[in-house]
């Protein structure tokens, strides 16, 4: 995988909320001597607290002791910019196989594999679509199905994606 496409924090944030914002922002600059990154924030406000998730990835890939030391640069970084002052739970883990896609950047990255694509609106009668990411242009994803089939997608319009690996 490669690093982040300049602007790709901006285009983050369409999927993210004014805390995850800071914590993404954060914690990427923390990251920025090693060769990992934050590729995604989830925090949940709970009864107990904040259920805070975060991914990460490298170009090795993710040991745990990188998830042990993400997770001990996080609770620095939460105490000394104050991102959250109650209890909290934190989850750092790698995107694991079927790794998520969340940002326009992530397409580009992956182009000619294969993606699962669920969308917030549905083109046609499809809400899911499976295919290979063919090309990113602007906000458009075109993915080829198994047909060969090409669907324009509007990155706005995606709810949630994943890629697809044969095991």
């Amino acid at each position: 995988m490669t690093q982040p496409h300049e602007g790709a924090i901006l285009l983050v944030y369409s999927k993210m909320n004014s805390l995850e914002d800071k914590f993404y922002l954060v914690i990427n600059q923390m990251l920025g001597k090693t060769d990992m990154n934050l590729l995604n924030v989830n925090i949940n406000k709970q009864r107990s607290g904040y259920k805070i998730k975060l991914i990460i990835d490298s170009k090795q890939g993710v040991s745990l002791d990188d998830c042990v030391y993400v997770s001990r640069l996080t609770k620095d970084a939460i105490n000394m910019e104050q991102l959250i002052i109650d209890d909290f739970n934190l989850e750092v883990s790698s995107p694991g196989i079927n790794r998520p896609l969340f940002t326009i950047n992530d397409y580009l990255d992956f182009a000619g594999e294969i993606a699962k694509i669920t969308l917030k609106t549905p083109i046609g009668e499809k809400r899911n679509l499976k295919g290979k990411i063919i090309s990113v242009k602007d906000n458009i994803i075109i993915l080829e199905e198994n047909n060969n089939n090409n669907i324009e997608i509007n990155f706005e319009n995606i709810n949630k994606a994943n890629l697809i690996k044969d095991i």
